[in-house]
């Protein structure tokens, strides 16, 4: 398996510096060489020198002007308001000015870089509600790599999204196999758990965070594996930090190594002809990982219209004979997944392919003829699979809608739901549908609840 190309990373800051009044310090990442890792730290504050002026209170992480992440500013830093620069003009309850995240170098593209953006809070005579603090460019010193021992396709989704109709399909091409290991296609996550355990014990903060108690689950916060650059300041505790996370790292590659080879003799077993692995998942973060170590790795990600996703869970669940209350807490977490999956998206790039529900059920062929050709594997022509015979799913809630029986208990509770949420979560989410070709004025309520 290829090791991880050595990244160069260069650091620069806006020509006319930041705006009177603020300071700004970025300790880590300076410009320089980083090898053998996934990201790196960034380690800073932002500070403001009058009470007058808008309070920064966290740094948004872009790129392209798309908000990746973010981290509050929370990290106590007396040393700024002891700096001679800083004494006496720092307000005293802007002590929580500091800021320490992970730049993951996936997020940075060839034309646009990481950008660092301070977020200030509303203040009457402060005009400024953001501005720039740095940007952060990762580049590749790509080289010739060996090949890896098995493809790799990722269906990232959520139950009723389609990906068990998608895998159905893309069994029937010779190229994939699709593993039915509980009577549903695709229904593991081998690989993955692998590149889990990778970032788990190779992130500089696993040591700390390991011992902390869990108040969410790792799938939404996983840290990123990644080596420190070289800083002499460091001393012993950083080349500590640096030699855990080596051997974790090179650990958990070997093991991934490992579990590819016994999945691709499995599947030689099963399917001779078949030269890409099938897995599902929804851990975006975890995928994104992945796909750093192994070259052949690829990710679909499938997307639903989020009225019809809300609506077609529970008529799902209604037919398992689920209590009310039940399906109430599950839609809500279900749907909260849904968005979540559909604002990492961006985190991916031209990485992944974004396949909707309503394409893959009213064109299948076409929507599989793409997969193929971002993966160079033979057309459904040239193996004669039929896919648009294949798809003959049956879909209860297009039944419905069908008769004119579509407006139901489910759109109430759909309503209701979205009414709960923020103004600014419900304006989040239709941006984030916008962008993938959906109309959120017919979908996601921002007015009242249907019951008012």
């Amino acid at each position: 398996m290829p090791g991880l190309p050595p990244y160069k990373v260069t650091v620069s800051y806006p020509p006319g510096g930041h705006p009177p009044g603020y300071g700004f310090d970025l300790y880590r990442p300076q410009s320089g060489m980083m090898s053998g890792g996934l990201g790196v730290r960034a380690l800073g504050f932002v500070v403001r020198t009058s009470p007058l002026l808008g309070r920064p209170v966290r740094v948004s992480v872009r790129v392209g002007g798309v908000e990746m992440a973010g981290s509050v500013l929370d990290v106590p830093r007396p040393d700024v308001l002891a700096a001679p620069r800083f004494a006496g003009h720092v307000p005293e309850g802007d002590l929580h000015c500091g800021f320490d995240l992970l730049l993951p170098s996936f997020l940075s593209r060839r034309e646009a870089p990481i950008d660092l953006v301070a977020v200030l809070a509303t203040a009457e005579t402060a005009e400024l509600r953001e501005f720039k603090l740095a940007s952060v460019h990762f580049t590749p010193e790509m080289s010739e790599a060996p090949r890896d021992p098995i493809g790799v396709l990722t269906v990232n989704s959520i139950g009723r999204s389609g990906s068990s109709l998608f895998c159905r399909l893309l069994n029937a091409h010779p190229s994939f196999c699709v593993p039915t290991f509980g009577g549903q296609f695709g229904e593991v996550f081998i690989l993955g758990h692998y590149a889990r355990a990778i970032a788990v014990l190779s992130a500089e903060a696993s040591p700390r965070e390991l011992n902390k108690p869990l108040n969410e689950p790792d799938y939404m916060s996983l840290p990123l594996g990644f080596m420190l650059m070289d800083d002499p300041r460091g001393g012993r505790d950083m080349q500590l930090a640096q030699e855990l996370m080596a051997i974790g790292f090179d650990a958990g590659r070997q093991m991934l190594l490992n579990a590819s080879e016994i999945v691709a003799a499995h599947m030689r077993r099963t399917k001779p002809t078949a030269t890409v692995w099938v897995e599902k998942t929804w851990n975006s973060k975890t995928v994104n990982i992945a796909s750093q170590l192994l070259r052949r790795w690829h990710d679909v990600i499938l997307v639903r219209e989020p009225r019809d996703f809300w609506r077609s869970q529970h008529l799902y669940l209604k037919k398992l004979n689920i209590r009310d209350d039940d399906i109430h807490h599950h839609l809500s977490g279900t749907f909260g997944k849904l968005y979540h999956l559909a604002n990492t998206i961006a985190d991916m790039g031209d990485r992944a392919l974004i396949i909707r529900y309503e394409d893959l059920i009213a064109e299948p062929a076409r929507e599989i003829g793409r997969v193929l050709r971002r993966m160079e594997l033979p057309s459904a022509e040239e193996c004669g699979v039929d896919f648009g015979a294949l798809a003959g799913e049956r879909d209860l809630l297009r039944e419905r809608q069908a008769t004119g029986d579509a407006r139901s208990d489910e759109d109430v509770l759909f309503d209701d739901y979205m009414a709960s949420r923020s103004r600014d979560e419900r304006i989040s989410m239709e941006r984030v549908y916008e962008r993938l070709g959906y109309a959120q004025g017919a979908s996601i309520a921002t007015g009242p609840s249907a019951r008012s």
